[in-house]
């Protein structure tokens, strides 16, 4: 739920665009997936949504206009990314707040699109596939591969 009252405004003019946000569990953070087609690139970036300034978590080079979609991680200290783009597969990041190293894996999905992260951080779905030919897909046991991460 968030906070009574909140003031967040976020404008983006171009050469920027937004491609997904995702509101941290305890409502404090707007994570944002941004588009730069002035510097050809994509970055994550995390909004305090009491105000400041927000912080660059991740960046990548990008020549089109990627579709990606993003979420928290249950613990709130991480965001999954899945990045599509324009290959037959996407990538799926996992991508620490307090600015430790990402974490790249290649998915056999292409177009991901709709991802959601379980509240308890046990599965992860989304849904693949360009239209007429749409898969879901669950990445089960997510938390235990995340526990061994550390």
């Amino acid at each position: 739920m968030l906070p009574a009252a909140t003031g967040l405004w976020l404008k983006l003019a171009p050469p920027f665009w937004l491609t997904s946000s995702s509101l941290s569990r305890d409502a404090r953070e707007l994570a944002l997936l941004v588009g730069d087609d002035g510097a050809n690139s994509i970055s994550v970036q995390v909004l305090p949504v009491a105000g400041g300034k927000p912080r660059v978590l991740f960046r990548r080079p990008s020549t089109s206009q990627p579709k990606g979609v993003l979420d928290w991680l249950a613990d709130g200290r991480r965001l999954l990314l899945a990045w599509d783009a324009g290959s037959a597969r996407s990538q799926l990041h996992l991508i620490p707040t307090d600015g430790g190293q990402t974490r790249s894996v290649e998915l056999a999905a292409e177009a991901v699109r709709f991802l959601r992260v379980r509240p308890d951080g046990r599965q992860v779905a989304f849904t693949a596939g360009h239209p007429g030919q749409g898969e879901v897909w669950v990445l089960e046991n997510f938390r235990q591969a995340r526990s061994r991460d550390k």
